[in-house]
């Protein structure tokens, strides 16, 4: 009765994505298979498996490759897996594909290591995965996989590359993962928590078109050298407690968000401000103290001197909103700058920079002016003194 309601189940998944291919959905799996074929491990004999491929096969018992080291080229495709599924420890020194594959109980990937690229493009995980541990040495790529429960890849190492293109995440642990020099999450979709305590991005975090539901935590977590966080939509809780900002941050086009992004809390750079790009975005969705950042605008679209002039006063509005004091001056500055640079004033600009600090600190200022007027002029003074006295001597001489 349980292996006639399985292979039920089986033939409902394969003609639902067959269907949802037709339709364009990225999501949809490859499963055109004229027949599946029914196997076990136990028909796989050996610890080192060499150039292994499977496609179309269903496993009816447990997949049990712990432990194994699979030499070549390792294949499993458009295959289902019913039981529990362990290939933890396992090594894999050449290319492994599970693309189109299912698994539809307990996973477990922990502490496998792919010496090349380890690929589960549009593999569905339908209960508990466990990549923990787990170690590739150039690309993980998850393209548009779905994990459908918990997944975790706590301690997980992606040495070059983590491509989670498209990914669909139900609750997800990425805690001390070191998500390599290339970090991508575009077009993810967090629908539950998603938690990335301590992770690290070595230098590009990409989360454009991302969508959070519940919580992303990145509490204490590395970002990078540069992050895209581009039109990310956010109906849940971003948490960046102690987050190490990159050093450009693109916040282009976020409208989305049903709370506030808040940057009050990160840990900030104390030797460069962290270069920040707000075109097209809902300044008050964002709470930050601009003393740490310095406005850019990136070449990916294009923008007039007179929208730049906009979001400046709108965020100098922002600044002022929150009291950020240091803020509020140091924009306030680069932004009476601009507006003579774009006028063409720049007698006035060279006058209000120099002798007038664009209204600020002008005591200290006028002091400083009047100071180096008092030097020039007495230094003037002996000059004339000096050509004068020789003028003389010059005059007696002759007579």
């Amino acid at each position: 009765m349980r292996q006639c309601f399985f292979w039920a189940i089986v033939t409902m998944i394969v003609f639902a994505y067959k269907s949802g291919a037709s339709q364009a959905d990225p999501y949809s799996q490859d499963l055109n298979c004229k027949t599946f074929t029914r196997i076990s491990t136990t028909d796989i004999l050996g610890d080192s498996l060499e150039n292994f491929g499977i496609e179309c096969c269903v496993y009816s018992g447990e997949a049990n490759f712990k432990g194994r080291v699979f030499s070549g080229q390792s294949v499993f495709i458009k295959s289902l897996f019913n039981p529990k599924t362990d290939f933890s420890n396992s090594v894999f020194l050449g290319p492994v594909y599970f693309h189109d594959v299912n698994f539809f109980s307990r996973t477990d990937f922990s502490r496998i290591h792919a010496i090349k690229q380890g690929g589960f493009q549009r593999s569905r995980f339908v209960s508990v995965a466990n990549f923990s541990h787990a170690q590739f040495d150039t690309v993980g790529n998850f393209f548009y996989a779905r994990f459908d429960s918990l997944v975790t890849f706590a301690n997980a190492a992606f040495l070059i590359q983590a491509s989670f293109v498209g990914t669909r995440f139900h609750d997800v642990n990425f805690s001390n993962a070191d998500l390599g020099t290339r970090t991508y999450f575009l077009n993810a979709d967090f629908k539950g928590n998603a938690v990335f305590h301590k992770a690290k991005m070595d230098s590009i975090a990409v989360f454009k078109n991302a969508s959070i539901e519940q919580t992303l935590d990145l509490s204490d977590a590395t970002l990078g050298q540069w992050a895209d966080w581009t039109h990310l939509k956010v109906n849940g809780n971003l948490v960046l407690n102690n987050t190490h900002l990159p050093d450009t941050l693109l916040l282009i086009g976020i409208k989305d968000v049903a709370g506030l992004i808040d940057f009050t809390t990160c840990a900030y750079n104390n030797k460069n401000n962290h270069r920040i790009d707000l075109f097209n975005s809902d300044l008050s969705k964002f709470k930050f103290d601009y003393s740490h950042f310095n406005l850019y605008f990136s070449e990916s679209y294009e923008i007039t001197d007179e929208e730049k002039i906009g979001l400046m006063e709108e965020l100098l509005q922002v600044q002022q909103n929150y009291g950020f004091v240091n803020g509020f001056k140091k924009l306030d500055i680069e932004y009476k700058e601009f507006n003579n640079l774009v006028e063409k004033k720049y007698i006035k600009n060279w006058f209000e920079k120099h002798w007038l600090g664009y209204g600020y600190n002008t005591l200290f200022l006028i002091l400083r002016n009047l100071m180096i007027i008092v030097i020039i002029g007495f230094g003037l003074w002996k000059v004339v003194g000096l050509i004068r006295r020789k003028s003389h001597r010059d005059t007696v001489s002759i007579s």
